[in-house]
Order: C-alpha cells, then structure tokens, then sequence
C-alpha cells in the first residue's frame, strides 16, 4: 500500500523526512524546540525541511510559548546525521549557519519616576545594522529585554535570515521564551516578540552579563545609548 503522508522533522533529534509517524515522534517527543509537521507528498516535506512552509496539512510544532524553534541553549546538529536505521526518505542537508543576533535592555532608572529605557540589538555579521533606539510605551527594563530581540527578529527577516540565534544576558527572558516559566507580566510584550518569530527558527542562548562577551557588551551599550535618546 502506498505511503500517503510524508513527515518532515526540522528539528530534532535526526532530521529528515520520514514515511511513518512512529519514526517521526522518535525523533521529536520529549526534545526541546522540536519543529516537524506532515506532508501529502516527499516535495513538500522537502520544501519545509529548505524553510518553505509548503502546502503540508495536519502540521506538529512543540516549542516553549510559541517561540518558534526555541531550545534549551545547547546546539542541535542539522542534516545528516549518520545512518540511523530509520525510514527516513531524504536527508534534510539542512546546515545554514543561525544569524547571530545579540539584545540587551537597559533602564538606568527602573521603577523610579522619570525613568527612560532603551533598547540594544548587535548584528557581528551586520554591524552596520545594529540598533540603539528608546523604548517606546511604558518604561522599565523587562520590557526593553523583550522588546530587543522583537526588533532584532525583525531586522533579521528584513535581511532574509530565518535561521537565527538570539543571545540575551535575561534570564528573564530567557526562561519564558524557552517555556520554562510563563509570562504573568508583560503578556503584550511577549506577545509581539511571538509574532516576529513566527515562520523563524529561532535559538535562545542565556549569555553572562558584564563578562567580556564581545556581543553582549556591544549590545549593552546600544541599549544605553538608546535610553539616553529621550
């Protein structure tokens, strides 16, 4: 009997496309930031695996919050991995570099009347794109923390980058775009920052602050040079 739905695992344990659900849910149950869905026929799968969504149906996304592909900080290995023994029809050769993406907020004076926040956002790969810009809305330092990698993502789909990585020193942030914690606060911001990755494959790394770190540090003085513009 023909196969007639075709599996296709983005991320995952193994990626590719497989002809069987079992095969499939093997490779994603239980692994953040899984990505796959199902598909009538192999192009489609393929199509999906290339970063086009496809005319597939019945499609599986598990990620924290919405956040697009949103993994736990440790690097997931695309395409082939290596014979597994699986059903799997096609490797997914899928292993476009994540556009690095550095964020920071800042609010020299949170919580305090008078206060003015900022935003930070480092391309290394695009320096001449970087932002420094004033939080617009209500200003406090969580809300610019959220409010970076939003337009960090947008800047990121204006120059056609899908894949990225966004490197953040929250763990504000951090643990809710990852789904560890919900968002009883802010529910717009996170909101916002759902909608800019939606289509995107997006990893969260927790980077120490005030460390050294090179993109960070470049980030946090955008975010203050941002606060100050008001």
């Amino acid at each position: 009997m023909p196969n007639d739905r075709y599996y296709a695992v983005r991320d995952g344990r193994q990626t590719g496309v497989y002809n069987s659900w079992n095969d499939c849910k093997e490779q994603t149950n239980g692994y953040s930031g899984a990505q796959f869905k199902s598909f009538n026929t192999p192009q489609e799968a393929m199509n999906y695996m290339s970063g086009s969504s496809g005319g597939g149906g019945g499609g599986h996304r598990s990620h924290g919050m919405d956040y697009a592909s949103a993994s736990t900080g440790s690097a997931h290995s695309y395409g082939n991995r290596g014979g597994s023994g699986r059903s799997s029809v096609a490797s997914s050769g899928y292993s476009e570099p994540r556009f690095e993406i550095h964020t920071d907020g800042a609010c020299p004076r949170n919580g305090m009347p008078g206060a003015n926040a900022g935003i930070g956002v480092h391309f290394p790969s695009r320096p001449d794109r970087d932002l420094s810009e004033p939080l617009t809305g209500r200003q406090t330092n969580n809300r610019a923390e959220i409010q970076a990698p939003r337009r960090g993502l947008e800047v990121a789909r204006e120059l056609g980058h899908t894949r990225v990585e966004i490197k953040t020193d929250s763990q504000y942030v951090w643990d809710i775009a990852n789904g560890a914690k919900e968002a009883h606060k802010n529910k717009q911001d996170f909101q916002d920052l759902a909608d800019a990755s939606q289509g995107m494959n997006v990893k969260w790394t927790k980077v120490p602050a005030h460390s050294g770190v090179t993109g960070n540090e470049r980030a946090d003085k955008l975010a203050k040079r941002g606060a100050n513009q008001k």
